[in-house]
């Protein structure tokens, strides 16, 4: 028996060709200016029909905001001086979660310990549901109420300070913020 010379390879070994198909690149500019031909349209169109649902003309043919509009405005602004400091505190011994532990996802707090420091400008409607509260064992205790201004340096104020708080200092590894905070505000 005579083997053929070279020996050809099965197809799954021969290489395949590096471009993948023989139609020419186009070049990124043409795909950029396409893209600005059909979505500049469409971009244009809807922040023209927004600036027209904001915006009337008044008897003088001047530009002026749409009632809804001012009410939104002032409604928004309203909240922003009706604002609340709070804190979250353990309403029992036990483990919580910690979002500021480097090496655990768990610290213990006793009793009336701090696990959060917040604020929310939600006018009287409180941040947590008594039951969401009551779920994972935490007790909402306001502390100041005011402007956005104030509670939110009350805020700051809180969590920079936690460091040195005795509860905190106690531990084996005290902790940066409050377990509850991921950030400082």
């Amino acid at each position: 028996m005579s083997i053929p010379f070279p020996i050809p390879k099965p197809e799954r070994y021969r290489q395949k060709s590096k471009r993948k198909n023989s139609r020419p690149k186009i070049p990124f500019s043409w795909w950029l200016f396409s893209m600005l031909v059909i979505l500049f349209p469409i971009i244009f169109m809807a922040v023209k029909r927004e600036f027209s649902e904001v915006t009337e003309t008044d008897q003088d043919g001047k530009l002026i905001l749409a009632p809804h509009r001012k009410e939104k405005y002032q409604q928004d602004s309203a909240r922003l001086e009706d604002c609340e400091q709070y804190l979250l505190v353990a309403s029992r011994n036990s483990y919580y979660p910690c979002y500021s532990c480097v090496d655990t996802t768990a610290v213990f707090l006793y009793k009336n310990e701090i696990f959060k420091v917040g604020m929310h400008c939600k006018g009287k409607q409180a941040r947590y549901s008594k039951t969401q509260l009551k779920a994972i064992n935490l007790i909402y205790i306001p502390q100041i109420q005011g402007d956005i201004k104030i509670c939110k340096q009350a805020e700051l104020r809180k969590i920079y300070n936690y460091p040195l708080l005795p509860e905190n200092t106690k531990r084996k590894k005290p902790l940066g913020h409050p377990p509850g905070n991921r950030i400082d505000g």
